[in-house]
């Protein structure tokens, strides 16, 4: 029954085969048809007025793109068609295949059964039943490769991630010793310009009081004290700007460099929190990822040990019932006595070649 199925199925896609070529036909002849009759109407367009030529061959462009769309979409499902047709073809050839694997073990049960060879039966049980549990064993061994593999990836990932957190911190405490260097450097200049200001108003008193001693003395002529009295104090005041000026520039210098750091420590704070969340939210993907694998190992796992189960309770079930059939053919001949067994088993009513 199951042959003839397979068969109806065979003719069913050759017909649809035959269908799909005749429809890949009639619209190859209708787009040639198409095609001809557009090339004619170009050409009496070719010969009619310049406006109307030039109206013509616009709704002929228009009419060749609109053909040229129509037979990309019966290419496309030509192709859909094709693809459908292969699959039904793979999936005949499969089914097939799997037909013919169990007639022949069914053949090769009732040849065995009709030999009365229940050695050679148990032999063919047992090698089936021992390449079911290499089976199992190979697949359970790759999933366990699986597993191992994805553990080395998730520790080299995680390796990877903490030296990268290393180095950050490293090159943290870099900018932090370079900032305090700075800020010891910026001190000291600071430190010297005070010393410096200090130095000049010092010399500035000194100069006061020297005049304030000269005073008794006898006057130098007017001109000559005003005119000196103002170049120490135009002096003294450039001096006195230029040097304000000096320290209004670095303090704007350190506060400039504070903030810099501050937004450079903060950049530096967003990028580890970044980079912390993103691996923590790797870890967790990982980490489901290896649940969700060893779930589906486990599944895997208890359904090869269900289907070996139900394939050996098939088995056994299969094995009582030869028993229980040769048992009951023994019990019936069995009042013969010079009649072998293996004669009464000889004569099979359908022999194991005519079950196709």
């Amino acid at each position: 029954e199951q042959h003839q199925q397979l068969e109806k199925a065979r003719q069913a896609d050759e017909k649809e085969i035959q269908n799909l070529q005749r429809e890949v036909a009639n619209a190859e002849s209708k787009l040639a048809d198409q095609e001809q009759q557009w090339r004619a109407k170009v050409l009496e367009a070719q010969g009619a007025a310049p406006a109307t030529a030039v109206r013509r061959g616009q709704i002929s462009i228009e009419a060749l793109e609109e053909i040229q769309g129509k037979v990309s979409e019966r290419d496309a499902r030509i192709a859909v068609l094709e693809s459908d047709l292969q699959k039904s073809m793979s999936d005949r050839e499969s089914a097939v295949a799997e037909e013919r694997a169990k007639v022949r073990k069914l053949e090769l049960e009732l040849g065995l059964v009709a030999e009365g060879d229940m050695a050679k039966l148990r032999q063919a049980l047992r090698a089936e039943h021992d390449a079911e549990v290499a089976q199992i064993s190979q697949a359970a061994q790759e999933s366990v490769q699986t597993l191992q593999q994805l553990l080395d990836q998730t520790e080299e990932h995680l390796q990877r991630q903490q030296q990268d957190t290393a180095r950050l911190h490293q090159n943290l405490s870099e900018q932090r010793a370079k900032h305090a260097e700075e800020t010891v450097q910026l001190q000291q200049e600071i430190a010297g310009l005070r010393q410096e200001l200090f130095q000049i108003r010092h010399q500035q008193q000194s100069d006061v009081g020297a005049s304030a001693r000269l005073s008794p003395l006898p006057p130098p002529p007017p001109d000559e004290s005003a005119r000196l009295g103002d170049s120490i104090g135009s002096e003294a005041f450039v001096g006195m700007e230029g040097l304000g000026n000096r320290l209004d520039e670095q303090r704007e210098q350190v506060v400039s460099l504070h903030h810099r750091l501050e937004q450079q420590h903060e950049e530096f704070q967003s990028l580890l929190d970044q980079q912390h969340q993103e691996a923590r939210r790797r870890e967790e993907q990982l980490r489901g990822r290896e649940e969700r694998l060893h779930q589906e190992y486990q599944a895997r796992e208890q359904r090869l040990l269900d289907l070996q189960e139900a394939q050996r309770q098939q088995r056994d079930q299969e094995l009582l019932r030869i028993k229980e059939e040769l048992a009951s053919l023994h019990s019936a001949n069995g009042a013969n006595a010079e009649v072998p067994c293996p004669a009464l088993i000889a004569h099979p009513s359908p022999a194991p070649t005519s079950l196709g």
